[in-house]
Parts: C-alpha cells; sequence; structure tokens
C-alpha cells in the first residue's frame, strides 16, 4: 500500500470519487455533492482556509487502486486557544482492512 498526498486534479478527483466507489452496493448511500466537498477544501469558498491548512490523502493498494481517504485540518487560532497545536480529521473511509485504515489514521 501507498500513501499519497492529493496534490494533482486526478488525486482530487479520486478522494471526491472514492465513497461513491466503496458503498456503490449500499442501498441506503446518499452521497455528497462533489461540489460541496470541493467548496471544502477551497481557500476561496472556505474562510476557514484563508489561514489554516488542510491536507488529504489518498491510499492506493499494490495494483494502484485507491482505497482509502483522510483529510487533516489545523486552524492557527484555535490551536492558540488550546495552548498546543491543535486541529481535527475527517474524510476518512477505508476499505474494510485494519491495514489500510490504521495506515491512514496514522496520517
Amino acid at each position: 500500500m501507498k500513501l499519497r498526498e492529493v496534490k494533482t486534479k486526478q488525486d482530487d478527483l479520486e478522494f471526491i470519487r472514492l465513497p461513491d466507489r466503496i458503498c456503490k452496493n449500499d442501498k441506503n448511500y446518499i452521497p455528497a455533492l462533489r461540489q460541496d466537498i470541493r467548496k471544502i477544501f477551497d481557500p476561496k469558498q472556505n474562510k476557514l482556509f484563508r489561514e489554516g491548512v488542510a491536507i488529504r490523502w489518498i491510499l492506493e493498494d499494490d495494483k494502484g487502486e485507491i482505497i482509502g481517504r483522510v483529510a487533516a485540518f489545523i486552524h492557527p487560532k484555535t490551536s492558540k486557544s488550546f495552548k498546543q497545536p491543535t486541529g481535527g480529521m475527517g474524510f476518512f473511509d477505508s476499505i474494510d482492512n485494519k491495514d489500510a485504515a490504521f495506515m491512514l489514521f496514522d496520517a
């Protein structure tokens, strides 16, 4: 498995599409709107990222198929409030594989 930071438009597309592939057989799955996800990571549309930082990763298996994703966030004002670097994480999706999940959480 290989963890990769989202840097290209193709990586961004893979990051956004992954839940659709993982949940394709779940009749209760409702996909998020792609434009809404893009807005979250766009500093022009999300004022928290004018000062804050977000890093996204995708995880691929040995065949090059994307099998997981995760994002980490930090904003300097919230970090100062807690007197230590404080951030958050989200957009965690993974195939049913403990090693893959742990690799994403370790990122």
